[in-house]
């Protein structure tokens, strides 16, 4: 058989013949023998140790009851923004810190963007990186509308153009708004808001709250003549004096004219108890305007 199997072998490989030979020689003559042991040997330890197996290979587990009603969800949320803030501040478990800064989704984002400023301090860092990434979220979605509309504007019909012109100003009014611009990045939106805001007023047909909110980009430039004079405009377009009283108040007061600004909180009239922040303030400037000494004691006072 080992002759046999020898001659078999294609020609280059028979170069030494008697080691071809001997090698299939040792094949048939040792595989029968050993074959068997072998094939025992490799079996036999696996039907030894099966009877020493572990029987239960899975821990049973009673299935819990569903509950006998639905959970009740709150369409508002649990905690107010100071109650959010208290728990990022002082809550130990980080769970309850997340939990916080996902209930801000049913927030405004007015209400929402301080919390969430003030979980990039938390010492986790799964909760900073939840809040960077929820800011991060809203940022872009506006920058995002932006960009559209910006591509929108440049083949869009000249009867379109005011109304993208004014949603472009929004858009960069809202990062300024909002909190989510600062520094460098706050100016170039204050400056976009309002060059998109200018162009839309150079129409002739613009909205009178379009001078408002002018006046309101003005302010924060901290432009204040230029303010009042916008201010001024949207009083000629048909905007009541009471509206922009408050606007006109805070400009006095940053000018140092304290006298004009308590006159312009007492033109708000009953209107001021919208606001109880704004109320305070009346109540505070108001009685000024009955010293004899006018402007003096006023400013003596501040």
């Amino acid at each position: 058989g080992g002759a046999l199997m020898a001659a078999l072998v294609p020609r280059r490989y028979r170069r030494r013949p008697w080691r071809t030979f001997f090698l299939f020689f040792g094949f048939c003559l040792f595989v029968p023998v050993l074959g068997l042991a072998g094939l025992l040997l490799a079996v036999w330890p696996g039907i030894v140790m099966e009877r020493h197996a572990r029987q239960d290979a899975y821990q049973r587990v009673v299935v819990p009851d569903l509950p006998f009603k639905p959970l009740k969800i709150q369409n508002q949320p649990i905690y107010g923004k100071a109650g959010m803030i208290s728990v990022l501040r002082h809550a130990q478990d980080p769970e309850r810190r997340i939990k916080a800064l996902i209930a801000t989704r049913q927030m405004t984002s007015r209400e929402a963007i301080p919390v969430l400023k003030e979980a990039l301090r938390d010492p986790v860092d799964d909760v900073r990186l939840l809040a960077y990434s929820m800011l991060d979220a809203k940022e872009e979605e506006i920058n995002a509308t932006i960009r559209r509309l910006l591509q929108r504007i440049d083949h869009a019909p000249a009867d379109q153009r005011q109304k993208l012109h004014q949603r472009i100003s929004n858009c960069y009014w809202e990062l300024a708004y909002l909190g989510l611009a600062q520094g460098e990045v706050l100016r170039h939106s204050l400056t976009q808001a309002l060059s998109h805001l200018e162009q839309a007023l150079a129409s002739g047909a613009a909205e009178p709250a379009l001078h408002i909110q002018r006046g309101r980009l003005l302010m924060h430039q901290q432009r204040w003549d230029d303010a009042g004079r916008a201010f001024a405009d949207a009083v000629k377009q048909g905007i009541s004096a009471v509206s922009v009283a408050p606007y006109l108040a805070e400009i006095a007061f940053e000018q140092k004219n304290f006298h004009l600004a308590a006159t312009h909180l007492r033109e708000l009239g009953s209107s001021v108890r919208r606001s109880e922040r704004l109320a305070a303030v009346a109540a505070y400037w108001t009685p000024m305007l009955q010293k004899d000494d006018g402007q003096g004691a006023i400013s003596g006072q501040t």
